[in-house]
C-alpha cells in the first residue's frame, strides 16, 4: 500500500512510433511523454538506449524494461534510472526506485 497523499494515479498508454531499434522513434516517444505530462514511464522500446536517456534528461521515472539496452555507465550516470542487478527488469524493484528518485530530487 502507498501513500499518495490526496493524489490519484491515472494509467496512459502511449503507442510506440517505431520498432525496439529505432533510436529516432525513441527519442519521440520519450517527447511525447513529457508533452503528456507523465511522471513515469513503464516499458518501451527495449534495445534503443535514447528512450532511457531522453527520459532521464527529461526527469521522467524509467520503470521496468526501457532500461534493458543501457549499459551499467548510462544508467551511473542518469539520476532517474535504478543502477542494480542488470538481470532484474525493475518491475520488483519499485520501492528501491522510487527510495533513489526521492534521494536525488531530494
Amino acid at each position: 500500500m502507498y501513500e499518495l497523499y490526496g493524489r490519484k494515479v491515472q494509467l496512459v498508454r502511449i503507442n510506440g512510433s517505431g520498432t525496439s531499434t529505432d533510436e529516432v522513434a525513441a527519442k519521440a516517444d520519450a517527447d511525447q511523454a513529457a508533452a503528456d505530462g507523465v511522471f513515469a514511464v513503464m516499458g518501451g522500446p527495449t534495445q534503443a538506449e535514447s528512450f532511457e536517456t531522453e527520459l532521464a534528461r527529461k526527469h521522467i521515472l524509467c520503470l521496468g524494461s526501457c532500461v534493458i539496452s543501457s549499459p551499467a555507465s548510462t544508467l551511473a550516470e542518469d539520476a532517474t534510472v535504478p543502477v542494480g542487478d542488470r538481470s532484474d527488469t525493475g518491475t520488483d524493484r519499485v520501492d528501491d526506485h522510487l527510495a533513489h528518485q526521492s534521494a536525488a530530487v531530494g
